[in-house]
């Protein structure tokens, strides 16, 4: 099946096999070009709802294969699209000049204008991981006449560097200690693979494979660190206005215990004055990085809401 008309095919070297089409997005004004994931419907006619996917950071979509094809499969709908769209940066042997926090919001916002654009008549519902979410929320504030919907997955909205893991993480984005890191990915591809495994227990053989082809880009990971540092500056007051003029369009789903929302999580839902309880979801058993092996329940609640929202 042909890509729509704003994305174009991977470059040589770089396709592998998913269950959805594998392409670019590119962005010449902001010097790159996004990684980009295409599910198409599976009538094979124009879409009539798009799921359009943020993630967090690392920003690499291969993260949430399984939990977006979950998505399609279970939503039974059979005009339902999905693109999920990378920061700029993020993904190895892409090419890029910046990579900072605030370019992945006109990131995004670009890539939402041609989905928009390419689909005039599609629902569009933003879909969003982690910091993710904060790109999702300025997403809203210039484009709330065009959203059918916002979900937003463990959103670190509110004041990240007084998180647990802010606290105890934040000196590593500073320009020397990322650097040193940056570097150590020119050997990231002698890790062995048994290492790898033993210090990544939980994530299945294909996640292993995204973080070996992350660890062995010093671009990337340079791209990766440079977007941490930007957010601990950027992502702190909520804005309260923008959430509860949308409320009704509204969904939060949160890990009940999670070092990058912290405390935050009941200011953020008491922020929201005007939410139903079926709203918001504490998930007790998944973890903030649910994509590794939270993927099923996370997308039951989704979909739930995906059929609330339509």
């Amino acid at each position: 099946m042909a890509l729509p008309s704003f994305l174009r095919p991977l470059p040589a070297g770089l396709n592998e096999s998913y269950p959805c089409l594998n392409a670019v997005l590119p962005h010449p004004n902001l010097g790159g070009d996004a990684h980009a994931l295409w599910w198409p419907p599976r009538s094979g006619k124009e879409p009539s709802t798009v799921l359009f996917f943020v993630p967090g950071n690392p920003g690499l979509i291969e993260f949430y294969l399984d939990f977006l094809t979950d998505i399609q499969t279970k939503s039974g709908l059979d005009s339902l699209a999905v693109l999920a769209h990378a920061h700029l940066g993020h993904t190895p042997n892409l090419p890029f000049t910046r990579c900072d926090f605030a370019v992945q919001v006109d990131n995004a916002v670009e890539a939402f204008d041609a989905l928009s654009a390419a689909y005039p008549n599609a629902k569009i519902i933003s879909l969003s991981h982690s910091m993710g979410s904060w790109i999702s929320v300025e997403l809203l504030k210039q484009r709330a006449d065009k959203l059918a919907g916002i979900i937003l997955l463990t959103p670190t909205i509110r004041h990240i560097v007084d998180t647990p893991n802010g606290r105890r993480l934040s000196w590593l984005f500073y320009p020397f200690p990322r650097t040193v890191v940056t570097q150590l990915a020119h050997v990231g591809h002698l890790l062995p693979d048994a290492l790898l495994r033993l210090t990544n227990p939980s994530f299945p053989a294909h996640q292993l494979a995204v973080i070996r082809r992350l660890i062995a880009s010093p671009s990337a990971v340079h791209a990766c660190l440079v977007t941490s540092h930007d957010e601990m500056k950027m992502i702190k007051d909520l804005d309260e206005t923008i959430l509860n003029d949308n409320a009704d369009i509204l969904r939060m789903f949160f890990a009940d215990v999670d070092g990058w929302v912290g405390k935050h999580r009941e200011e953020i839902i008491g922020a929201v004055k005007v939410m139903s309880p079926e709203s918001i979801h504490l998930a007790e058993d998944v973890p903030h990085a649910f994509c590794i092996n939270h993927n099923a329940p996370t997308a039951d609640q989704c979909v739930k809401w995906l059929h609330e929202l339509l």
